[in-house]
């Protein structure tokens, strides 16, 4: 739940404790931005679409992603390969 005061444009989000045991307890924010994203209604909208489309045979394989958005690899990526 998140709740906004205009005045300040304060807002509050309330949090399971769950899921701040899991950020202690790991040290990051990895948690919270997973909870973020699955309790997301718009998100996990987009997520069932994309993987319709995908099973539907609508997908591009990341060569072209990379060709058409120019992605080039770092050679510090080359090693996370092997």
């Amino acid at each position: 739940m998140v709740t906004a005061n205009t005045s300040t444009m304060e807002k509050t989000l309330l949090v399971p404790i769950s899921v701040l045991r899991q950020i202690l307890d790991q040290d990051s924010s990895e948690p919270l931005e997973d909870w973020l994203m699955v309790t997301n209604e718009k998100f996990l909208l987009q997520l069932t679409k994309a993987d319709k489309d995908l099973k539907a045979g609508k997908g591009m394989p990341w060569e072209m992603v990379k060709k058409q958005l120019n992605i080039i690899p770092r050679k510090s990526d080359y090693r996370l390969l092997y």
